[in-house]
This record gives C-alpha cells, sequence and structure tokens, in this order.
C-alpha cells in the first residue's frame, strides 16, 4: 500500500489541476470528448514520465515497474470513472441515465486501451500525446463504418473490449519486463 500512496502523492501533485478539470471535462456525454479527456489525462502520467525519462526516477525506490505502471492507470482511471458516475446521478431522464451508462460503460473499456497506446508511442516513438491523438482521431473517423466493432476507442462491441485489455497487458507486459529483455540480451 506504501508503494500506491507514493504513486498517488506524485501523480496528483504534478497533475492534480489537470485531473481536477478533467474529472468536470469528463462529464459532457459525447464519446468522442471522453475519449479525447482520457487521452488528455492518461498522457500525462507514466507516458510523459517515459518520455521525459522520469519514470526511472521512481524506480529508484522500491517499487516495481509493473506496480508504477498499474497505479499510474488507477490514479488517472478512478477520478473519470467517478465522474462518469456523478454525470450518470445527475441524470434527470430515464433515457438520458441510459445513454449515460452506456457511455461509462464504453469509456470503462475504453481507458485501458487509451493508457496502453500512450504507453507504447512514449516508450518506442517518443511522442506521448500527438502520435496517440492522430491515432484517435483516424480510429473515430473509421467508427462510422464496419471496423467499429473492433475499434478499441469506439467500443462497438465485445471483441473490442477484449482488444482494449489485450493492449493494456501487452503494454504491461512490455514496460515491466523491458529492462529484463535488455539484460538478457546483454
Amino acid at each position: 500500500m506504501k508503494e500506491f500512496e507514493f504513486v498517488l502523492k506524485k501523480v496528483y501533485r504534478q497533475n492534480g489541476i489537470r485531473i481536477f478539470l478533467m474529472f468536470f471535462a469528463f462529464m459532457l456525454p459525447t464519446h468522442f470528448w471522453k475519449v479525447f479527456v482520457e487521452l488528455l489525462v492518461f498522457s500525462g502520467l507514466l507516458p510523459r514520465d517515459i518520455e521525459r525519462g522520469d519514470d526511472e526516477l521512481s524506480l529508484y525506490l522500491p517499487i516495481a515497474r509493473w506496480q508504477l505502471f498499474l497505479y499510474e492507470f488507477l490514479s488517472g482511471a478512478f477520478p473519470l470513472l467517478i465522474s462518469g458516475m456523478f454525470a450518470l446521478a445527475l441524470s434527470a431522464n430515464e433515457d438520458i441515465r441510459w445513454f449515460e451508462f452506456k457511455e461509462m460503460l464504453r469509456s470503462f473499456f475504453s481507458m485501458p486501451y487509451i493508457y496502453a497506446l500512450c504507453v507504447f508511442s512514449a516508450r518506442y516513438l517518443r511522442s506521448h500525446f500527438i502520435l496517440p491523438l492522430i491515432f484517435l482521431i483516424l480510429d473515430s473517423a473509421f467508427c462510422k463504418t464496419p471496423w467499429r466493432y473492433v475499434s478499441p476507442s469506439c467500443q462497438g462491441s465485445f471483441i473490442s473490449g477484449i482488444i482494449s485489455l489485450g493492449a493494456f497487458a501487452l503494454a504491461a507486459l512490455l514496460y515491466s519486463g523491458d529492462r529484463y529483455f535488455k539484460e538478457v540480451k546483454a
């Protein structure tokens, strides 16, 4: 639990105002807007630290790479999920409440994908925001086609949720195992 407290303090000291503002911005109902807010939140966490090389500083403390990866994700996902629940609770109409619930579920499954996309991009392409933004815009442009059924950001089916969680697991494995793979090659 000490590691999670450390990550929470670090994240909210560095990004507290951004997360606070995104908490309220996430209440807007459109899915594309929610994906953009998720990108703003998640790109400012571990991916920004990876691009700057600051993630290595955190690893000098007794925290494992997988813990840093997971805890940074959770510290960004919890405020967004709570914001979605507030929007759901504040909905007056039953139809609007059902729409907000579906949007919250879609956002819940797109969060791991967006975080994984930002980590991949920061780790291997050295761009924690611009390249994921371009990819998400292109992905959203194709969501009017049958692509929406496999699109991890549009979340049009169960398969897209599995793809999103698979990308998250792969990013966690590559990030936490990256040092191990480098040592084995050397």
